[in-house]
């Protein structure tokens, strides 16, 4: 097992803050991920890199465009500002040791992250069966509640690099464009004529709402447990966003625990995120959008297991049927 990284600058980062490297999870051109052991409890060490040091992967050179600059830029901005309002927020999150420039206007950012991943970045769909243990679906939307009650306190610098990610106008009218295309899955194919309309004339909810700190990849190699306590890495695309995206994403990737599902719903329900019409509109839309792109991709890529696979499509098809026949 390899536990070296191709990069000098990195390797010293680790051996001065006295991690010990159980595993190297990925090494390059644009991070490097270690999972490692940090005062004798597992931590995930991530360090973004410049392409320029990449000995093995040249032809990479323009991997690190305006964009990436700036999203990682905003990381380390939002991990600063998290980092002053820790005990405001129901978990945990990465520790920034260190962000900064380096020639060619290349930013970088060094975190930690105590805890296990729920998956390999191989799986990050599906959750294990020890998050669904360990972690009521109260304490999953606390988490995200505390961190959407922090939204009004981020400063002006950084709100200005959080711009508008998912869900925005564009994404959710491309999707309608795209129901009854001949990759589409039968079931969205079979009633792309009853949802378009919905979704084309609900979507302006989207934009009208409040804007919150949206994480925007809550997959399972992305969340952390510790003790009970879960934590979220890899915060460059995180964004301003409707409230209750980061619960889409997390309601479609609970497909295969109907019980924790609803519970799940049940919790968003009492924190106030389904009080009214246009709630329950805006928790139909974004839903079905996550739905809807995660029932073709895995329909035309088919990279889960058989079973996981027909689980998916039979929760993701009940939604769907369910929306069209309750809103058209």
């Amino acid at each position: 097992m390899k536990l070296d990284s191709n990069y000098p600058d990195v390797n010293q980062t680790m051996r001065e803050l006295g991690l010990v490297v159980r595993q190297l999870l990925q090494d390059g051109p644009r991070y490097v991920v270690a999972s490692t052991e940090y005062r004798g409890r597992p931590a995930l060490f991530k360090m973004m890199v410049p392409h320029a040091e990449n000995p093995l992967a040249p032809e990479d050179k323009g991997l690190w465009f305006p964009g990436l600059k700036n999203d990682v830029r905003k990381e380390a901005a939002l991990l600063r500002f998290l980092g002053k309002h820790r005990e405001q927020i129901a978990g945990h999150f990465p520790l920034l040791l260190a962000s900064g420039e380096l020639t060619g206007s290349v930013w970088y950012v060094r975190e930690l992250l105590r805890g296990s991943p729920m998956a390999g970045a191989d799986t990050p769909f599906v959750f294990p069966a020890k998050f669904y243990e360990a972690v009521p679906p109260g304490k999953l939307v606390a988490y995200f509640a505390s961190l959407h009650a922090l939204s009004p306190q981020v400063p002006r610098v950084l709100a200005e690099q959080m711009q508008v990610r998912y869900p925005r106008t564009d994404m959710t009218l491309r999707m309608v464009a795209a129901l009854d295309g001949e990759w589409s899955h039968p079931a969205v194919r079979r009633l792309a004529g009853r949802l378009g309309p919905w979704m084309s004339e609900h979507e302006p909810l989207l934009r009208r709402s409040e804007r919150v700190i949206a994480h925007n990849e809550p997959y399972a190699s992305h969340v952390f447990l510790e003790h009970g306590r879960i934590g979220l890495i890899d915060w460059e695309s995180s964004s301003w966003g409707h409230r209750l995206h980061d619960f889409s994403r997390l309601w479609v990737r609970f497909f295969d625990r109907d019980d924790y599902r609803a519970e799940f719903e049940r919790e968003l329900a009492a924190a106030g995120y389904l009080d009214g019409e246009d709630d329950l509109a805006a928790w139909d839309l974004v839903r079905l959008v996550q739905g809807v792109a995660s029932l073709n991709y895995y329909h035309n890529n088919h990279v889960l297991p058989a079973e996981a696979e027909q689980k998916l499509y039979l929760v993701l098809t009940d939604l769907i049927t369910e929306v069209a026949e309750r809103r058209s």
